[in-house]
């Protein structure tokens, strides 16, 4: 049985106050997380910062990994704004990449978030 890892490492690991990890700091961890055999690394969200987009720009030249596939973390469009008009959809669409994240509420009951691949 194979048993596939989702790593939020270098999203959900770096929202303390005081870390900042740099581009570098970011490539060199996932390249760590695609040896230890993780699945899948979910690179952060695409567009939400000049340093989120320099990272997958990089990550899309300088990254050769080996098990993992690199994943784009995003969240359905914002009320106010058709999907066509939201930067962060539009940040994802762009990242033209098979793996991606979608941030989806379920219900106003459960105001908990769920994750889908796409």
């Amino acid at each position: 049985m194979k048993i596939d890892i989702f790593d939020t490492t270098l999203r959900d690991g770096f929202q303390q106050e005081g870390i900042s990890p740099s581009v570098k700091d970011k490539l060199e961890i996932a390249k760590l997380l695609d040896n230890l055999g993780v699945s899948f690394i979910e690179g952060g969200w695409p567009g939400a910062s000049p340093k989120e987009v320099e990272f997958f720009k990089k990550a899309k030249s300088e990254l050769n990994l080996a098990n993992a596939k690199l994943v784009s973390f995003g969240s359905t469009r914002k009320l106010s704004l058709s999907a066509d008009k939201d930067p962060q959809v539009q940040a994802l669409l762009q990242r033209r990449s098979r793996n991606k994240f979608k941030n989806i509420r379920c219900c106003n009951f459960y105001k908990s978030r769920m994750f889908c691949i796409l």
